[in-house]
């Protein structure tokens, strides 16, 4: 078997920006108590301005004094994630969301229907990107090396065992 792995690693963002009519206003998500506020994540151009994830509100507001906030919403990504499963199951039967802001596809039999890995790969990551999801994807013989690949590295694919056992001695963990 193979399996891809897609990871996406600003989902909560993602999904915000993809409801926004200015992708290029400030933004950060927002989450905490009301004594103590905390920035999750920011878009590029809130990062540009000096904002960074786990600042502060009230620091971020000394720092900017014009951005937008939306509060992180997890029932948000729990739907998100629902409806990139989805999305996946229109390339492979077998889709898995065990891991957070992870999909997982088992996608070997998915090449006799959608070509060799770098067409199917290629459409893949033209999907996401036009849904507006930025994605990392490593292809790997098992659904826990490839998640596990895809924290390191984009665009790896791995396709038998025997390359895994190579691969896996120069991991740190």
């Amino acid at each position: 078997m193979l399996w891809a792995c897609v990871l996406l690693p600003q989902l909560a963002l993602d999904g915000v920006m993809r409801r926004r009519n200015d992708p290029d206003e400030p933004l950060a998500l927002i989450s905490g108590s009301a004594q103590r506020r905390v920035l999750q994540a920011v878009n590029p151009a809130a990062r540009a301005l000096g904002l960074k994830a786990g600042q502060s509100l009230t620091a971020a507001q000394a720092l900017v004094s014009n951005f937008s906030m939306v509060e992180h919403d997890p029932a948000d990504i729990e739907r998100l994630q629902q409806l990139l499963a989805a999305w996946a199951y229109g390339f492979s039967s077998n889709v898995s969301l065990k891991y957070p802001r992870v999909l997982l596809m088992e996608i070997e039999s998915s090449l006799k229907l959608f070509g060799p890995w770098p067409v199917f790969e290629a459409r893949l990551r033209e999907e996401l990107t036009a849904q507006g999801f930025r994605h990392r994807i490593v292809v790997a013989p098992n659904p826990i090396a490839a998640r596990m690949l895809a924290n390191m590295h984009d665009g790896l694919s791995i396709d038998c065992d025997a390359a895994w056992s190579i691969c896996r001695w120069n991991v740190s963990v």
